[in-house]
């Protein structure tokens, strides 16, 4: 059930980034939140696993975004 509902939270990917791009996150989240699932079963370790993990991801995905003049392959983050 976890990993479904992940992949429904991430499936706005597709109104914020490139066509080209949207199927990357949207697969990727399909996987990762049945991994997450299982990293959460295992109970607390397996929770802050799954944190760190999902916190480490977007941490580097900002980075590459901001830190590189054309944006990692084409992305650029939005600006507010």
């Amino acid at each position: 059930m976890f990993g479904l509902f992940f992949f429904a939270v991430h499936i706005p990917a597709v109104f914020i980034l490139p066509k080209k791009f949207a199927l990357l996150p949207i697969t990727g989240s399909l996987f990762g939140g049945l991994i997450f699932a299982y990293l959460q079963s295992q109970g607390i370790s397996g929770f802050l696993l799954a944190l760190f993990i999902h916190l480490l991801f977007w941490g580097t995905l900002h980075y590459l975004l901001t830190k590189s003049i054309d944006g990692f392959l084409g992305i650029t983050p939005l600006k507010r």
